[in-house]
């Protein structure tokens, strides 16, 4: 499986395609979801879903879109929910472009493991950044949202924060993972977990 990473929108969002063979899945599709609806065309992909890892504004601003240009279902965690109930409130909030509410089609709580056609994840709840947070694991590649990122780690002072959450999120979910895991973040450049355990000031002892 191949993980492109596209950045996009005023908070730099990471928004991703995972792509095995002719088949993608979209993931965090933020403000400008064109930018995935032109690669999904151009390379000639079948998507087949939209997963989400939390409910924040600049992480499902695409979803609506996509979701009519493709007709394909939207994956988020129930918990966050209640992001979604202010979604429009807070596209105003940062003057972003209000698309549309998604609706959740599958639910991931209490779900272990998601597949569509012959792409699949194992799914981590990590709460903290927001109740609803998920990162997605397939093989050594870890889609981990906005729980960790390179040399650092979400917020929690939004609604719905947890810091305790958080941090146990990622010391005895992520931080139990091989060292060699990449981790492929909400926003910033690319790490691995083991260099994470390590040097990630947020989060050494």
């Amino acid at each position: 499986m191949e993980l492109q990473v596209y950045e996009n929108s005023a908070f730099r969002v990471n928004s991703y395609l995972a792509v095995q063979e002719d088949e993608c899945i979209i993931i965090d599709p933020g403000e400008e979801f064109s930018l995935l609806e032109k690669a999904v065309t151009e390379q000639g992909l079948n998507p087949l879903a939209i997963l989400n890892t939390h409910g924040h504004v600049d992480h499902i601003a695409g979803v609506v879109p996509l979701q009519k240009r493709f007709d394909i279902p939207f994956c988020l965690h129930a918990a966050d929910r209640y992001l979604l109930d202010h979604h429009e409130q807070s596209c105003a909030n940062y003057g972003l472009y209000y698309a549309g509410t998604p609706d959740i089609d599958h639910d991931l709580s209490g779900q272990n493991e998601i597949i569509f056609g012959s792409i699949a994840f194992r799914i981590l709840h990590t709460p903290g950044h927001t109740p609803g947070g998920v990162c997605f694991l397939a093989g050594n590649e870890m889609l981990t949202g906005d729980t960790l990122f390179f040399r650092s780690i979400g917020r929690t002072d939004f609604p719905g924060g947890d810091h305790a959450a958080l941090q146990n999120s990622i010391r005895s979910r992520l931080y139990s993972l091989p060292a060699s895991t990449r981790i492929h973040p909400g926003h910033g450049p690319v790490s691995r977990i083991g260099d994470e355990m390590r040097m990630n000031p947020f989060t050494r002892s």
